[in-house]
């Protein structure tokens, strides 16, 4: 009897942390976009669909939720007036080996379109996304991004 209990509670036990530790692996989430000086930027919400990675803004800090994106002029990308939030700003990564590849990230202050990678770091908490001009990521910034999870994203408050 005893080994039987003690199974069930082996089973209960994997089964209940093995999912969630391949979450704290995964780039979908919620994420804080952090700048070079330490500002949080914006809040964002990463998921996967199709086999690709996806990413919405969730919040902005100090601004208001209605805000368009007026600073987009290039409207070749479609992004002008469109909301800052809920807007799909991110598309087209491809999971390639530890990371995701040859996606696309738009600067919603600016509207300008970039290549970008995002890789998983710090045992889950942190994602490495590298903005690029170029495909093969030579020309670009990396920023180190934190995890939130939904409550803080929607609150969206500054640091």
């Amino acid at each position: 009897m005893k080994k039987i209990i003690m199974s069930l509670f082996i089973a209960a036990f994997a089964v209940l942390c093995v999912p969630s530790l391949h979450a704290a692996d995964s780039a979908e989430g919620y994420w804080k976009s952090i700048d070079e000086k330490g500002k949080i930027t914006a809040y964002w919400k990463m998921w996967v669909q199709g086999g690709e990675l996806r990413g919405t803004i969730v919040k902005v800090p100090n601004q208001v939720d209605s805000t368009l994106c007026t600073e987009c002029k290039n409207d070749s990308a479609g992004f002008y007036n469109q909301p800052i939030i809920g807007t799909t700003w991110m598309w087209g990564f491809k999971k390639d080996g530890d990371k995701w590849t040859k996606g696309k990230i738009v600067d919603s202050g600016k509207g300008d379109v970039y290549w970008a990678s995002v890789r998983v770091i710090d045992g889950g908490n942190s994602v490495e996304m590298r903005g690029s001009i170029d495909r093969w990521g030579m020309a670009g910034k990396t920023q180190i991004w934190k995890r939130s999870n939904e409550a803080e994203a929607k609150a969206g408050k500054a640091n």
